[in-house]
């Protein structure tokens, strides 16, 4: 019986280690006409497999576009095999499930040709393989493949360290912790380069018959895995840099991008780019039409954008609106025009001298694989163009024209063409000015629900360069139809429902700080995003946890539980907690088939109290499952369900099972009870999510009483939190094999372990709340708010996620932080400001002073609301919204008191 070859090919997209990268383009091309002919001339030669590197096909058929019914024969045929891909940059290529997740995207990638093939493929070491095998199972792979250097843990088959071995291949069953089996093959010392294929036709014929040869030869099964590593450039190196595409420092202008990118991490979705060009262009290329231009000369602000191209001369401003928004040009030549590029698969047509319609499907992940973008463009004056109609993949459209002022108003839609048509009907008799000024009323409304008063005006920039982040997150995802009704595209489903939505979130960073910040003062957003995410719920069968445009499965926990209980317990929306609560509840009870969905471990973590350390940063997914039980308690609390507050409550001490009291941190367990060997501090990775032991240990929101019990005391914990800020910032990069940024960023500044660049850090300086000594907080709070924070490009002592950082900016500057949402408390910290008002939801005026409050004064001496001495270390939630006043005596020593028991803040213990 003839053995069936799957060859991988692999793609590093960030690096060019090998050869230049139009030489290996066409080393790929020479490849690809190889195999076109080897198809129709050997019948032995049936199957080749990409893995998921449609790119490669895409770039062949830019060079051969007489090709595309050829490739697409041998692929339906079952000759050109494509698969999941993996994605090899450093911030993805962290775990065994990031690399499955990374396969169902090129699983989707990979249909727009057919059907794909489900093999998986693990390019490098991992150490501890996880739980990627029951993963795998869960999605139908069949087969994975492992590339050079691995050395297995859990296999059947153990592999010397030695790089001599007698057999090229190891056939084994991958086994995950549920006993899930997965058929691998190990690569033990064979990987060959993709600089390695022969340029010359014959060459490279020998080159692949080699290798198939080899193949059958160390082969023990007809189950035979391949791999040959082509790695390949992509053609946007030259474009975009990637999701990177933006930086303040840059001084080229390519054009305005409409993107629907929550973080260059996730990667954009629709998105078109408009180019303004005059002039005879050599090509109808971003690097053929890009232009110098002056940023201290240009405009960016909330309410529009403004750039002068030195190239051409022309002056454009762009203002948006919510489902579109309008280009304004003026030309200094005679042959103008507008250059749209169309990433993906575009179709358009021309419908009369002065109107487009386009659509555009691209994406970095979707459940949908044909998830449609669509736009109507309307020039003011006419254009002309060479094609009236025209469907292609990565194309351009020149609009063409003499006038030396164009005006451009623009709709779109996820909807259909028609509902695009529809929300730009809606703005034709809006001219420019009319757009400035809605977009000018529209923030000036948000950003003066927050005015301050402030000696310092560089520090009042700040402000606002931080509150302005935390409403562009997130962002509707719905639209109006003709009878003004909200409708939405579900693209798991593929259809148009009723109701409204909301995408490009991602829970585990924004749960902390953005939605306690709306429940303050911008109540109405915060009860339609519930209603949105129960409309994830009821269209997925699991509430969200990243989201972009649809789930993409990323962080540990199902932290959006907390942004419902503090909706919860703050008494927004109880219509809507009883479903809530319901679809909490399954979260945490039932493992979904999907790992894109829901908890992982589930199963394990109510069999044993934990998540066992057979499954990646399973410490994180521990303290979260735990916060999250307390936050289901909370709910059930507000809709009388006893059995439900007495059950979860009781889960929520699960934090318990993993705490090492020899050491003082929580760490990873096996499922026999037994803490995992060789711990360091300082490691990152593995079994922590961004961060070490140091950043991950105190992430018990729901009982910091209980946790200073497990450390032995007040005394003991102090101690361990001193030492925690009092060390260099050091780390241990072993978890990830190399330096994240969060690692760099928490180098960068000198505030020891306390990594206030990265969101498991947030809450640190309010644990000395919890034993009563705010006073030991309050200077480290200030001078993160002043030495880490400005108002310029690079004002960010990390990543601001999704407005995340903005709001951790936002409440300590305000003197109080809600360290735990759920609860309906914010711990008292250090105010920053002269003078704050806040203009609540409800009508209601809170007002906070601060006095004497210069550089000196680093503490707070005592607090005063409405008048009286206020002695507690939090505030509650109902009554900050009675509004009133709030003013705080700083001082330049400390005033350390004893506390009563119920000054101190919420703990279950």
């Amino acid at each position: 019986m003839k053995k069936k070859v799957y060859i991988i090919s692999h793609s590093h997209w960030d690096r060019e280690w090998y050869v230049a990268y139009e030489k290996h383009h066409m080393l790929l091309v020479e490849l690809m006409d190889d195999l076109l002919e080897l198809f129709e001339t050997d019948p032995n030669f049936n199957s080749f497999h990409l893995d998921g590197q449609t790119i490669i096909l895409d770039d062949y058929l830019q060079v051969r576009p007489e090709k595309r019914a050829a490739v697409q024969k041998a692929i339906d045929d079952g000759k050109l095999r494509i698969g999941p891909f993996y994605i090899l940059q450093d911030d993805f290529l962290i775990s065994p499930e990031s690399n499955v997740r990374n396969m169902l995207i090129g699983m989707e990638e990979s249909r727009k040709w057919g059907t794909p093939v489900k093999l998986g493929y693990f390019p490098d070491t991992f150490g501890n393989m996880g739980q990627a095998p029951q993963l795998m199972k869960q999605a139908g792979f069949e087969a994975a493949a492992f590339g050079r250097g691995v050395k297995p843990i859990g296999f059947d088959n153990q592999v010397l360290e030695s790089e001599s071995y007698t057999s090229q291949y190891s056939e084994m069953w991958w086994k995950g912790p549920d006993q899930s089996e997965i058929f691998g093959l190990l690569f033990a010392n064979w990987y060959s380069n993709g600089n390695e294929i022969p340029a010359e036709k014959e060459a490279a014929i020998r080159f692949w018959n080699q290798k198939l040869a080899d193949a059958e030869k160390f082969a023990s099964t007809n189950h035979l895995l391949m791999m040959n590593g082509c790695d390949h450039q992509p053609v946007q190196k030259d474009i975009t840099k990637g999701s990177w595409w933006f930086h303040p420092e840059d001084r080229t202008f390519q054009g305005y991008r409409l993107t629907h990118q929550p973080s260059p991490w996730m990667g954009d979705f629709s998105h078109v780019l408009f180019t303004p060009v005059s002039g005879t262009l050599s090509e109808q290329s971003l690097f053929h039409t890009q232009s110098s231009y002056r940023p201290e000369e240009s405009t960016f602000c909330p309410t529009h954008l403004s750039i002068k191209q030195l190239r051409y001369g022309i002056q454009s401003t762009l203002t948006p609106s919510m489902y579109g928004g309008v280009l304004t040009m003026n030309y200094q030549q005679q042959a103008n025009g507008l250059l749209l590029t169309l990433h993906g698969r575009y179709r358009y047509e021309v419908l009369d001298d002065q109107t487009v319609a386009i659509e555009v499907i691209n994406f970095s992940g979707c459940e949908d694989p044909d998830f449609t973008f669509y736009l109507v463009l309307s020039f003011e004056q006419p254009f002309t163009t060479t094609q009236a109609q025209a469907t292609g993949e990565d194309g351009t459209l020149l609009l063409s024209f003499t006038a030396k002022q164009q005006i451009v108003r623009f709709g779109t839609s996820f909807i259909s063409p028609t509902q695009a048509h529809l929300n730009l009907s809606r703005e034709k008799d809006l001219q420019p000015n009319d757009y400035l000024l809605q977009s000018q009323q529209l923030w000036q409304e948000l950003l003066q629900r927050i005015e301050i008063e402030h000696h310092d005006a560089q520090q009042v920039a700040t402000f606002y360069h931080n509150f302005y982040r935390t409403f562009l997150f997130p962002q509707t995802f719905y639209e109006r139809d003709e009878q003004n009704q909200a409708i939405h595209y579900d693209t798991l489903n593929k259809q148009v429902r009723s109701g409204v939505l909301y995408t490009n979130n991602g829970f585990w960073d924004t749960y902390k700080t953005v939605y306690p910040l709306y429940s303050l003062i911008a109540q109405e957003k915060y009860e339609e995003m519930l209603e949105g995410f129960l409309t994830s719920y009821k269209e997925t069968g699991f509430l969200p946890k990243w989201l972009s445009p649809d789930e993409r499965g990323l962080m540990p926990g199902t932290l959006i539980d907390a942004v419902i209980a503090d909706a919860a317990v703050k008494k927004l929306r109880p219509d809507l907690m009883p479903e809530l609560l319901e679809a909490m509840k399954k979260a945490a009870t039932i493992q979904s088939d999907n790992p894109n969905y829901g908890r992982q471990g589930t199963t394990d973590y109510l069999n044993y109290g934990y998540v066992p350390s057979s499954y990646h940063e399973s410490v994180n997914h521990t303290l979260d499952y735990a916060y999250s039980d307390f936050c289901i308690s909370q709910v059930a609390q507000t809709v009388g369900a006893t059995e439900d507050v007495n059950h979860y409550q009781q889960q929520a001490r699960n934090y318990q099972h993993i705490f090492d009291p020899t050491t003082g941190f929580m760490r990873a367990k096996d499922t026999q009870g037994v803490f995992r060997e060789d711990f360091l501090s300082i490691r990152w990775g593995k079994d922590y999510a961004e961060g070490s032991a140091w950043q991950s240990s105190f992430a018990v929101y729901q009982d910091f009483a209980g946790l200073i019990q497990q450390h032995g005391g007040a005394k003991a914990f102090e101690e361990k939190v001193i030492e925690l800020c009092n060390q260099a910032p050091t780390f241990n990069v072993e978890g990830y094999g190399f330096e994240i940024h969060e690692m760099s960023e928490m180098a960068a500044i000198e505030f020891g372990q306390l990594a206030i660049s990265n969101q498991p850090s947030f809450h640190y300086p309010f644990l000395f709340s919890y034993i009563g000594k705010p006073e030991m907080a309050q200077p480290l709070i200030k001078q993160l708010l002043t030495q880490t924070f400005h108002s310029g490009t690079d004002g960010y002592p990390g990543d601001e996620d999704n407005g995340s950082m903005s709001g951790w900016y936002i409440f300590n500057s305000l003197g109080f932080y809600p360290v735990t949402p759920g609860s309906g408390e914010y711990v008292l910290g250090m105010p920053l400001f002269d003078k704050a008002t806040l203009h609540l939801s409800n009508g209601h005026t809170l007002t906070i002073e601060s006095s004497p409050n210069y550089p000196q004064q680093q503490f707070l001496h005592r607090v005063m609301r409405n008048d009286q001495e206020y002695t507690k270390l939090f505030y509650r939630h109902e009554d900050l919204m009675t509004g009133g006043t709030i003013f705080n005596q700083l001082g330049i020593v400390p005033n350390a008191k004893t506390y009563q028991q119920e000054d101190y803040p919420f703990s279950l213990s």
